[in-house]
């Protein structure tokens, strides 16, 4: 009688470790998913769409106050990668567990005040 008490109660803590490592690998699988909510592709198609080359710069800053995606002006700057350009982030448009994925906007504009050509890239930080 005392083994069979004895058994119940091991079988029982099996039981119970078996189901917390269960769930630790469900939680541990759903969180190194890469999720993807946006892609550099149509970021580009939306500004292709939206942002034809020849848009002004004021058109280009409604656009991204109406996305919500933070920018700033670089003017002319010596040996900058983008000199009189718009420079904007689109946020966590993927992540995984430890890796959260940004899109950076170059948005640059000729003499004239007028959009000449922009690039997307994805950028990679922490969580």
């Amino acid at each position: 009688m005392e083994s069979e008490a004895m058994l119940k109660r091991y079988a029982f803590a099996a039981f119970v470790v078996i189901v917390a490592l269960g769930t630790l690998a469900v939680v541990v699988h759903q969180r190194t998913k890469y999720r993807v909510s946006i892609t550099v592709a149509q970021i580009e198609n939306d500004i292709r769409a939206q942002l034809p080359v020849g848009s002004s710069r004021d058109e280009v800053v409604s656009y991204l106050d109406r996305k919500r995606f933070p920018h700033s002006c670089i003017g002319k700057l010596p040996h900058a990668e983008c000199d009189n350009c718009e420079i904007a982030l689109v946020r966590d448009t993927a992540h995984s567990w430890l890796i959260r994925t940004d899109i950076q906007l170059y948005l640059k504009f000729d003499d004239g005040g007028k959009l000449a050509s922009f690039i997307a890239r994805e950028i990679y930080t922490g969580p």
